[in-house]
């Protein structure tokens, strides 16, 4: 009897075992998207008292997120922004740099930045590549990278 019992136990552990390396290996694990700030939610709060304020989710994997707002340059002035910015590194946010031409780089935390651009021209040195249309308005791009941003 002890015997049959010992083989039981014996089949339970390697089962067990079994189960917990195809949890481990099979399964992917899930990245906590830990210190993201909600980007929706701080454009709104930064711009949403805007007419002219476009929000749109861009590339949303799960370790990268990306959106975009955009802003007529008529409605927010430069001044203005920058009490924005201000208020921004109240809260944590820090300004990095190399700063880029036409762009403002904020930093919060090494996984969530913000780009601002007051666009002047179709054609950078960087590669941003714009239209006519988005001469007009101030672009914020947002990001969160699970393994830090390129500038922070």
């Amino acid at each position: 009897m002890f015997i049959m019992n010992k083989k039981l136990l014996i089949r339970i552990l390697l089962g067990a075992w079994f189960i917990f390396l195809f949890y481990v290996l099979i399964i992917p694990n899930k990245v906590h998207r830990e210190g993201m700030i909600d980007q929706e939610q701080l454009s709104n709060k930064l711009f949403g008292a805007y007419s002219s304020h476009r929000y749109e989710e861009g590339l949303n994997k799960e370790t990268y997120l990306s959106s975009i707002a955009f802003i007529d340059k008529q409605e927010l002035s430069k001044h203005d922004l920058n009490d924005k910015i201000a208020d921004l590194k109240k809260h944590g946010w820090k300004q990095v740099y190399p700063a880029r031409e036409d762009q403002i780089t904020l930093c919060f935390g090494n996984q969530n930045e913000i780009i601002i651009v007051y666009p002047t021209k179709l054609n950078y040195p960087n590669g941003m590549r714009l239209t006519e249309a988005d001469l007009a308005n101030w672009i914020i791009n947002y990001t969160y990278t699970y393994k830090g941003g390129e500038y922070c």
